[in-house]
């Protein structure tokens, strides 16, 4: 990881010198750290006069305490590009490439093609989730440096070296689904530790990165072109596959359970249960699929435990987590609607022994509460386990 000037010396300096610096307002350490930039001005800065200094957390600006990410500055001249106290910027780009090849070599011996989906492995995962929170954290200080991701190849003025990028931004965004998708990884249930944590080191930044600006367009052209070989007459059967695997590597750029329902619906077709409507792009396939999954498994789950089905699909509709979920006490209220007969008759079948009522009251709060805060998920049916 990158070593940072403020972490290093900056940190300990105002600590050791102020003491309640952190309980004092904003101005005043703002005026702490203003001094103690002029005072080590000859090591910070390669030339120019201070016009603000600030840092950079996270794409907010603000003066801050906190160990962060990068100390930058501007120059009289607004025009100039920002400096950075840290690497140039061809060298945080050969450290992300450094890094994206080491995550690539982990999928790819996993098996996995495209990083369609997260290897099974939990330590491979851990892997995953350290390198990206690395890569990620050369990015920002590229992107302060004046990286984007249009520009494919970039050569440092001082230096003279060129760096192509190896990783492009469509991608990046399919490794922040694969990364967003730990937080809810069923590899979560092999944590050592037992004590349900998640056992990954996830930044939350990262996690709140929006994917939906991944270009779904290219998908829709080879589903058509797919569909299109399909129906005429006399195509290759070759042709046909090569096409459907073609259409199969965009599916990289879905979650895992719009991949699922992608599947399903192209198995449909092919055993010609779904006739395709023109205009109707695969994406709108998909979230139809996904919506009618999710309604199916809230009525499961509602008639297994004899739950009000409106008040569990109202609650459903506000993608509750763990901090608001009882807000106004609404989870509790939806509790008392369950039907402990149902419940109880629901849990032995499942675990085919008997359970006396206050497990089944725990079972139930387990089930209920993992299933709003999931979004949803199919629920084991007695038929599965006789």
């Amino acid at each position: 990881m990158i070593q940072y000037y403020y972490e290093e010396v900056f940190y300990n300096i105002i600590h050791k010198r102020y003491q309640g610096y952190e309980d004092l307002p904003k101005n005043e350490k703002t005026i702490i750290l203003k001094q103690l930039l002029e005072e080590y001005e000859d090591e910070l800065l390669w030339s120019g006069d201070i016009f603000r200094v600030f840092i950079q957390n996270k794409g907010e600006n603000y003066y801050t305490d906190r160990v962060v990410d990068f100390i930058i500055f501007e120059t009289e001249d607004v025009d100039r590009p920002l400096g950075l106290f840290v690497q140039h910027l061809s060298e945080n780009l050969e450290q992300m490439n450094n890094i994206f090849y080491d995550i690539s070599e982990l999928f790819r011996n996993a098996g996995i093609a495209d990083f369609n989906k997260l290897p099974s492995d939990i330590t491979v995962c851990r892997k995953f989730a350290k390198g990206f929170n690395e890569f990620n954290g050369y990015l920002e200080a590229a992107k302060v440096q004046g990286f984007k991701w249009d520009i494919p190849k970039y050569t440092d003025e001082a230096t003279g070296t060129s760096v192509d990028v190896a990783i492009d931004e469509k991608t990046y965004l399919i490794l922040v689904l694969r990364y967003k998708e730990l937080s809810g990884s069923s590899n979560n249930e092999a944590d050592s530790s037992g004590d349900g944590s998640i056992p990954y080191d996830l930044v939350g930044y990262i996690t709140e990165i929006d994917t939906g600006l991944i270009d779904s367009d290219y998908m829709n052209s080879r589903f058509e072109k797919y569909i299109k070989l399909l129906h005429t007459e006399g195509t290759n059967e070759e042709v046909i596959e090569n096409a459907e695997a073609e259409l199969h590597k965009t599916f990289a750029t879905l979650s895992q359970e719009e991949q699922k329902y992608a599947n399903i619906f192209l198995h449909d077709i092919q055993r010609g249960d779904v006739l395709v409507t023109p205009g109707k792009t695969l994406r709108d396939y998909i979230n139809e699929y996904v919506t009618r999954a999710r309604n199916d498994q809230i009525h499961q789950i509602a008639v297994a435990l004899g739950i009000n089905e409106d008040m569990l699909r109202d609650m459903m509709s506000l993608k509750l987590n763990e901090n608001n979920l009882n807000e106004f006490g609404r989870y509790d209220e939806l509790k008392k609607t369950v039907d402990k007969a149902k419940a109880r008759i629901y849990f032995e079948k499942i675990e085919k022994t008997t359970i006396i009522p206050p497990k089944v009251n725990i079972k139930v709060d387990k089930l209920l509460r993992d299933f709003i805060v999931s979004g949803g998920f199919e629920i084991h049916s007695p038929i599965d386990n006789e």
